[in-house]
Formats: C-alpha cells, structure tokens, sequence
C-alpha cells in the first residue's frame, strides 16, 4: 500500500515489470509447490521469487546515507523503501532487485534548486555533496554513472513515466468500504480463471487424443503408400530382366550367324593339324626318354666316387678328432 501517489509513480518506475508480475515466497515448500502447478503442470511462465525468512528480517540499511541527513539542504524525505507498506519479504525482494533503498525521493523544492543552478552553469549540490546515485523528483528521474576504467561520471536525466499499474488507495476514501467487494471480484475471478483453466486442460487432452488417432492413420497410410511404390516398382523390376535376356539372347544369335560354316576343308586342314601335333610331341617324349636316360647312366657311372668322398670324410673326422684327443 503506497500513501502518495506520486511515489507510487516513483515505485512503479524504479521496480521491474516482471517484479510486479511475479510470487515472491519465503519458504521453499511454497515456492516449489507455485513452480510446479502453474508453470510446469499448466504452463503459466510466471517467475517465482524466492526471499528466505532470515533474509527478509534484516534490518534495510541506507549505504548512501540516510534520507532524513539531506532533508534540511535539498528537501529529500524518503527513500523508496520507506514510501509503502508491503511484506517483509515483498520489500526485501524489491531492495534485492531495484535497489529501492538506494533510490531517494525528492520535492519540487528539490527540483526547483536543480534548475536554478543549472541555469546558472553550476553543477547541482546534491551531485557534489551527497553519495546520493538515484534521486526521483516530480518531473525527472536522475541517475549518476561512474564509468569502470576512468571512473568519468556522468549524469542521466530522464521523464517520469506516467504510472500505468499501481493506484493510490489511500486517496479514495472508500477504499477500505470497498475492499470486500474487490476480494468478492477477485475471487470470482479465480474461479473464472481456474474454469478456464480446466477447460483448456480438457481440450488439450482431447485434441492430444485426436492427435494420436491421427499419427495411427498417417502410419497406416505409410505403411500402404511403400506396399503401393513396391507393386508399381516390381512390373518395371521385371520389364528390365526380360529387356536385358532380350539383349544377352540377340548378341548370342549375332555372334553365331557371323561364324563361318564347317565344311570338309575345315574338317581335313583340322585333321592335318592335330597329326602334326600328335607327331611333334611323340618327339620330344622321344627327346625327354633319352635324357633320362643319359642322366641315369651319370649318377650310376659317380656312385663309387660319391662312396670314396664319403669314406674320406669320416676318416677325416675320425682323425681330428684324434688329434683333439692327443692334445688334451
């Protein structure tokens, strides 16, 4: 709950869309059972935030100092942080994630001083005199950047965008009178939502049905389609054998008409030939006989000299080994 609209415009600038978009949970049986029934069993791709209880009773620190130091010299009153009333858990969160606590919340006094030494070529006070990085005023949003490797500074001014999302309840005085109608509405929205829900879930289911009946049929049809391609190949299989046998047999004819006819000339040239043939290897059986024949008469005629070179061999070694015999 925000109590000036003018810093729920401020919060609504600072912090993320997502942030405002998402659960924030302190306890992790919390967070698991949110991630599990909306984003994995219905598939709502909403973020879960997790905040653990120790870390969201800390006590928020202001490293930048204290809103209430600047006060007096500038007119800043808050800093983000200190502007709503939320969970623990909510604001611990939005430090983590928008660093709230370092973003101070100034006045149009303030504003009015930064134009007025501006217009004078000054650089206003609050960049030289504070620690202060992100100061919100009614009409800009100011954002000091130091640069990593020649820590050069610079300023960043931008408009204040005009709030879309968060309302100021406290300027409605029949905002607590309507608080139980709006639980009313909510409520019949979440029962809407979760109809919703089960009835996507249940048309899901049945289009998964029909989706499955349909892969059975493209599979049958698959299935038909390669017996039909087989049945048209298979004639077109046959007709390139037969074309094929055609051809062997057409090549066979060709080569048997182109032969010339036997005749009794052939017969007689053929017999004369194989004569000559049979006459020419009787003789060189005749050749082959007497050369055995010759080797034959050889290795008888060397056997008595083999038998001497033999002898002489043993007694050779005989002898030696006599003499070894001696010497020892």
């Amino acid at each position: 709950k925000v109590g000036n609209p003018v810093h729920a415009t401020y919060l609504e600038n600072q912090v993320p869309q997502y942030v405002w978009n998402s659960f924030v949970c302190s306890h992790e049986c919390d967070r698991d059972l949110l991630q599990r029934e909306l984003n994995q069993k219905h598939n709502m791709n909403i973020d879960i935030l997790f905040c653990p209880t120790a870390a969201s009773s800390r006590r928020a620190n202001h490293p930048d100092g204290a809103a209430g130091e600047y006060t007096s010299a500038f007119d800043i009153t808050h800093t983000l942080d200190e502007v709503f009333d939320a969970a623990p858990a909510v604001k611990q969160v939005m430090r983590d994630v928008a660093s709230i606590h370092t973003s101070y919340v100034g006045t149009q006094v303030t504003q009015d001083q930064i134009e007025e030494q501006s217009f004078k070529g000054i650089t206003p006070q609050w960049r030289t005199q504070t620690r202060i990085r992100n100061l919100w005023t009614p009409s800009c949003h100011y954002m000091k950047t130091v640069s990593k490797y020649d820590k050069f500074e610079s300023l960043r001014t931008m408009s204040v965008r005009p709030p879309r999302l968060l309302t100021n309840c406290a300027a409605n005085g029949h905002a607590d009178a309507s608080s139980e109608g709006d639980q009313d509405a909510v409520m019949l929205q979440t029962d809407e939502m979760q109809r919703t829900v089960h009835d996507v879930d249940r048309r899901m289911q049945e289009l998964i049905d029909v989706l499955n009946q349909l892969d059975g049929e493209v599979e049958i049809l698959d299935t038909e389609k390669k017996e039909l391609i087989r049945l048209k190949q298979l004639p077109q299989k046959k007709l390139r054998a037969i074309k094929s046998a055609l051809v062997s047999k057409k090549k066979f004819l060709k080569d048997m008409t182109d032969k010339q006819p036997f005749s009794e000339e052939s017969e007689a040239a053929l017999k004369e030939k194989r004569g000559k043939m049979v006459g020419k290897h009787a003789k060189v059986l005749v050749a082959l006989t007497e050369q055995y024949t010759n080797m034959a008469d050889l290795h008888f005629r060397s056997a008595p000299d083999f038998l001497k070179l033999e002898s002489s061999k043993i007694q050779l070694r005989m002898l030696e080994s006599q003499i070894a015999n001696e010497t020892s």
